[in-house]
């Protein structure tokens, strides 16, 4: 996004495999729009709330599904969520030593614990036999990717006095 005085230019780009030595080409088309779109906002009580009925939901899923590594992630992200020394596991300088409440850290290191989601393997590549268990998954996968990235906006946009 890119703010002129009287309007905005919202950037897309898109990606197409093409094959070959390099075989991904990139456009970037920009589009100009007269008023910002409004922000969803949601707050740092409300997306912790989120998250951690998001991260039980998923721990029961995981553990009952056999998942192998799984039920460890969401239950280091609750664990961190209730932590006293909350430490962002991956990238600890994401946050600044300062400006941010315990609630705040808490939050930013349960959801980058809790982002499970990428390529293979991932928890957002999975596929179960069992009908039950195939349409739980599809249910909860959503959810728990919303729940995961708005705690991130919460958490990164609730600096302020500590």
């Amino acid at each position: 996004m890119v703010d002129y005085p009287s309007s905005f230019r919202l950037w897309v780009p898109r990606w197409k495999h093409e094959g070959g030595e390099k075989p991904w080409k990139v456009s970037v088309t920009g589009f100009t729009i007269a008023h910002l779109p409004p922000q969803a906002v949601v707050g740092l009580i409300e997306a912790a709330e989120s998250l951690r009925a998001l991260l039980e939901r998923s721990l029961d899923f995981s553990t009952r599904a056999k998942l192998d590594w799984f039920p460890d992630d969401f239950s280091k992200a609750l664990a961190l969520l209730r932590s006293q020394t909350p430490e962002i596991p991956y990238h600890p300088d994401l946050f600044p030593s300062g400006g941010y409440s315990l609630l705040a850290r808490q939050v930013a290191a349960s959801a980058t614990t809790a982002y499970v989601f990428g390529g293979m393997g991932s928890f957002n590549d999975l596929g179960f036999t069992s009908h039950g268990l195939e349409t739980e998954y599809k249910s909860l996968l959503p959810t728990l990717y919303a729940a995961v990235i708005d705690a991130l906006l919460a958490a990164a946009n609730s600096f302020g006095p500590e």
